[in-house]
């Protein structure tokens, strides 16, 4: 499914109205009946519940008043809160408005504070409360009169339930614009604003439904939307499949550089992670002196010796010996535990500007590229850089505020400058292509923010890539996978409602409460052949 900022929308209401001519007040009914379907669905009492729905101008507004209708005409009792005068409103929103007035749905007019505070508080009495506040249009902070309704509504801890988006949440960027609703639920109109999916937005809207309104499909293709969320489906067709008579021979070599004092667990969970997802052999290239340490550590893989400088990280390597070990080596993963040492960093741009065969690079060998990063414009095959904000800022260089302020724009611009796949690491992943693509990784799962989570994705990524597998393709399955191992190990798969969107049923991206602490890198591992079973079925 794609995912679209709130200019997109726009774009593709526009067209629907204009080009396709579909009225607007046709499009609002959709989007009304869907989100009150989705609102039955999610709430098992809604036959009983008493609502409250609480108004803005335009459109996100007229939406919350044939939501107003239908409950109504379900002889439930709803009340409607406009936090803007009557006199206001216009077009598709002020037709529905004049209709609630015409069956006598009490409509509470709080366009100022004293009126606010003279009847807010019959939401108490609320069993549900619906947001129509503000739609995906907000641009400025939220102040004033808005700001206290928000802050009221948020205070009474009752259910609430956003229409379009939670208020107060920037809708391509998922900032918070000063407060914003905190919703246990969410139904988006059309097609997944970004803000909902990236956080700290799609904290605040809960569990999320993305219902059909009846934008034409080819609109959609004409718009051209470069932002898609990584879907199960999608991956199934392109996983490789393995004969029963396949040796390891068959599902490729991947070379791991890494490992210093102190940091030998690094390339260790690579290789494990590699391994867990069939990559036929693995070999970790380690300084000298760690290399006992590593023999003892790893069974399964293979262990390479390379020189080292004297506070033990690996040294500039001899080109002979480099392309020796290379031999037969369908993919690189360098940077767990590497060190930050600066004849380290000549041999990984040295490494990253001339090998032809496709890398990764993380963790401190991206530490090191940040110092130089002109190889990568030089490099002579597919590279892969998996950088958590920290890391993205120093090779941008810029601060960790300013990546996570627009996740998206900043690793789209990085990868179409440098001619690289970037994986922004964090909830909700960010996979950005030297095309100008975007995938937003649909697993948040706060159980994963240990040590050594991003070291086993290297390793799954990189065993993607030894086996066959496209940089595309290695980078979509390596963070799903990674995502979905942890939601089984916490014994919270949510896979199913996942994909559940591809069918058109609500709650297709639930919100994952899950605080499950203790999960370790390597009990993770462990599960990735489970998950990659899953997604086969």
């Amino acid at each position: 499914m794609y995912a679209v900022t709130p200019d997109q929308m726009a774009a593709l209401d526009k067209e629907a109205i204009n080009s396709y001519k579909i009225p607007g007040i046709i499009l609002m009914e959709n989007a009304a009946i869907k989100g009150w379907d989705c609102l039955k669905a999610y709430f098992k009492y809604w036959h009983k519940a008493r609502y409250s729905i609480v108004c803005g101008g335009g459109n996100n507004g007229g939406d919350g008043f044939v939501v107003a209708r239908l409950i109504s005409r379900m002889g439930l009792p709803v009340n409607v809160f406009s936090l803007r005068p009557r006199e206001t409103f216009k077009g598709d929103a002020l037709t529905n408005l004049n209709i609630l007035h015409k069956l006598d749905i009490p409509v509470f007019y709080c366009h100022d504070e004293t009126l606010w505070e003279k009847n807010r508080d019959i939401i108490k009495d609320s069993d549900i409360i619906i947001d129509a506040i503000f739609g995906t249009g907000l641009n400025s902070l939220v102040k004033g009169l808005f700001y206290n309704a928000i802050e009221y509504l948020n205070n009474l801890v009752k259910p609430i339930f956003s229409l379009d988006i939670p208020s107060g949440v920037d809708g391509a960027t998922g900032k918070i614009m000063g407060i914003s609703i905190r919703a246990v639920a969410t139904v988006t109109f059309g097609l997944p604003k970004t803000g909902l999916l990236l956080f700290p937005g799609a904290d605040m809207a809960g569990d999320l439904t993305c219902v059909d309104i009846g934008i034409p499909e080819k609109a959609v293709t004409d718009l051209k939307p470069v932002i898609k969320i990584i879907s199960p489906k999608e991956l199934t067709k392109v996983i490789i499949p393995r004969s029963r008579d396949a040796h390891k021979g068959t599902f490729g070599h991947l070379l791991i550089i890494g490992g210093g004092p102190g940091k030998t667990g690094a390339p260790a969970m690579t290789a494990l992670g590699a391994m867990k997802v069939g990559t036929g052999l693995v070999t970790a290239g380690i300084p000298d002196s760690l290399h006992h340490i590593m023999e003892t550590k790893l069974t399964e893989a293979m262990t390479v010796s390379l020189s080292e400088t004297h506070e033990g990280f690996i040294a500039d390597q001899d080109e002979e010996l480099i392309k020796n070990i290379l031999l037969k080596k369908n993919a690189v993963v360098i940077g767990p535990g590497l060190g930050t040492a600066a004849e380290t960093g000549s041999f990984v741009r040295r490494l990253v500007m001339n090998l032809k065969k496709p890398i990764l690079i993380d963790a401190d060998a991206l530490n090191l590229l940040s110092k130089d990063i002109s190889c990568l414009v030089k490099s002579a095959g597919p590279r892969i850089l998996t950088p958590h904000p920290g890391e993205m800022a120093r090779l941008s260089g810029t601060d960790i505020r300013d990546i996570e302020s627009d996740r998206i724009g900043n690793a789209m611009l990085f990868a179409k400058k440098y001619n690289v796949f970037v994986i922004l690491k964090g909830a909700r992943s960010v996979v950005a292509f030297p095309s100008g693509r975007i995938f937003i990784n649909p697993y948040a799962g706060a159980p994963m923010a240990s040590g050594g989570m991003g070291d086993v994705l290297s390793g799954i990524i990189g065993g993607f890539l030894a086996q066959g597998y496209g940089p595309e393709t290695a980078c979509l399955l390596g963070v799903y996978i990674h995502g979905l191992a942890c939601e089984i190990l916490t014994e919270q798969d949510k896979t199913q409602n996942i994909s559940r969107y591809l069918t058109e049923q609500p709650l297709f991206l639930p919100a994952n409460r899950n605080q499950k602490t203790g999960v370790l890198a390597t009990e993770l591992a462990m599960a990735l052949p489970l998950a990659m079973d899953k997604l086969r079925e």
